[in-house]
């Protein structure tokens, strides 16, 4: 249509429009206040009706409202979590507290309480609790530490003795410190290690410690460890498979032995992988037989407050076992009577990080992938280029669960999100020699300890561990991805690996 013929359109069209208009605006009765104050009432009653589990928000949108409440002075909501400070709350004149009353804030703290309620919504899938309790009441089983070594730690002190451990190969190696130097040394906790990667020798050990205990009496306690990936080497273990196991080993044993199942998942976060629900499926959530991860912890330090200015964590039973709700209510005894708890500051830093924790591991992700590729492809180079005498192999293996070359590529694939594979790789070189000069070599990554923040972190992780604790391979060294351009990480990477290897060429024996 010409703009002239337009013009004539619209000239002529004008007032049947205006009257349109007009008419249409005196038919109502109330104003457009009103009119937004009753579509506000009408969402919330067809919110409460149709709360189906396909209406619910994604997970990145719960994790973008983290901390978003109306438990502040003012009626309306504020969207940013009030800090809660006070330590104490004055107590009645006569002497007794009632239910909505604080007492002290290692027993509940607003800020504490709301990050577990965020955390909790992020593990379940849920917007609200769930109701799991026989008296139909409602309970939020997530609880926020001090650390994530205190949240290892109270997981073992929820449970009884006689209690065994078993750990993974590769595991962040304060777990394997703390569960033999003080639980083992000092409170009679026994430990054993087990490739986790392969379930069946799992099996095998469950059945031989299940026969060893066969003529006591007593129950005995098993924790069975998972850190999927783990820290550092980035081994995956199928969590379905070995819950499988856990189940089958369950029902043979009855009473005598007491399994439990916790997931280490700091690699990976709610928003890749979701340890609770790996095993749940159709309305049998509720069933004391199903199957599943007990429960799942993160030392939210890590991804969750992602900015590396808070120490948090975290512990969440799951609502799907029977043994997750026996031991929700026996972890938040441990919280309280221990005393390990995040602090309101941590909590809120904690908060504020889950708002950007989807795009921040997204992003990691992607770019984690892209280093890890460009490493395999320069070790595939550096094979290639072996029959060079004065060649130096550098690079000798890159663990990243999102390369297909990775050992357990398959099982990553199947139970972390979106094919999104976390921001954490590590790469063995030849040498520590290599992997310190390396490491030394670099201009836009950070050499510090810890993950997840939003600057790229390296460390050559063996000299780091104790003596006697250490699970690193010599020349291994961990890269945590932060939000850098991938260009110039990549830039970074190349150039080191150029330096490192001038240096060991000049300075090794001939």
């Amino acid at each position: 249509m010409s703009a002239s013929l337009l013009s004539l359109f619209l000239t002529r069209a004008r007032p049947s429009l205006e009257r349109k208009v007009i008419s249409y605006t005196r038919a109502f009765s109330f104003s457009p206040g009103d009119a937004g104050q009753k579509a506000e009432e009408l969402a919330q009653q067809q919110q409460q009706q149709c709360m189906s589990h396909t209406d619910q928000p994604s997970l990145s949108t719960v994790a973008a409202h983290a901390g978003v409440t109306t438990t502040t002075r003012y009626t309306n909501q504020a969207l940013a979590p009030p800090i809660e400070l006070a330590t104490t709350y004055t107590r009645p004149a006569q002497g007794t507290y009632e239910p909505s009353h604080a007492v002290y804030s290692r027993m509940d703290n607003p800020t504490r309480r709301l990050l577990e309620q965020t955390v909790w919504q992020l593990e379940t899938n849920t917007t609200s609790t769930i109701i799991c309790n026989s008296d139909n009441s409602t309970t939020c089983m997530t609880y926020a530490f001090a650390s994530g070594m205190m949240a290892a730690s109270s997981i073992v002190l929820a449970h009884q003795l006689p209690l065994t451990v078993i750990l993974p190969l590769d595991l962040y190696h304060g777990v394997s410190t703390v569960m033999v130097d003080v639980f083992q040394e000092k409170w009679g906790v026994k430990v054993r290690r087990v490739d986790l990667t392969d379930p069946k020798l799992l099996q095998q050990e469950l059945l031989q410690l299940t026969q060893e205990q066969h003529d006591i009496d007593t129950t005995h306690n098993i924790l069975i460890w998972i850190e999927t990936p783990s820290n550092p080497s980035c081994h995956v273990m199928d969590i379905p498979a070995i819950c499988q196991i856990v189940q089958k080993v369950r029902k043979q044993q009855q009473q005598q032995t007491n399994i439990t199942t916790v997931v280490d998942s700091t690699l990976a976060p709610p928003v890749i992988q979701q340890p609770l629900l790996l095993c749940q499926n159709g309305n049998n959530h509720h069933h004391p037989d199903n199957a599943g991860i007990d429960l799942v912890m993160h030392s939210a330090t890590k991804y969750m407050a992602g900015h590396s200015d808070a120490t948090v964590g975290i512990v969440t039973a799951s609502p799907f076992t029977q043994q997750g709700r026996m031991l929700g209510p026996k972890l938040q005894q441990t919280q309280i009577a221990v005393g390990g708890v995040a602090s309101p500051m941590d909590s809120w830093l904690t908060l504020r990080g889950l708002r950007t924790l989807h795009v921040r591991v997204q992003r990691q992700s992607q770019t984690a992938m892209t280093l890890a590729t460009r490493l395999q492809e320069l070790k595939q180079q550096q094979q290639q280029q072996q029959q060079d005498k004065n060649s130096i192999m550098i690079i000798q293996k890159v663990h990243y669960p999102g390369l297909i070359s990775h050992p357990q590529h398959a099982v990553a694939k199947r139970q972390m999100k979106q094919q999104q594979y976390g921001g954490v790789l590590s790469v063995e070189f030849a040498s520590p020699h290599l992997a310190m000069a390396f490491a030394g070599a670099l201009n836009i990554m950070y050499r510090a300890t810890s993950l997840g923040g939003t600057e790229t972190l390296v460390e050559e992780r063996r000299s780091i561990e104790p003596p006697g604790r250490q699970t690193s391979p010599p020349g291994l060294v961990r890269i945590s991805v932060g939000l850098e351009a991938e260009t110039d990480l990549l830039r970074d990477v190349e150039r080191a690996l150029d330096i490192a290897k001038q240096v060991c060429h000049e300075n090794c024996d001939s």
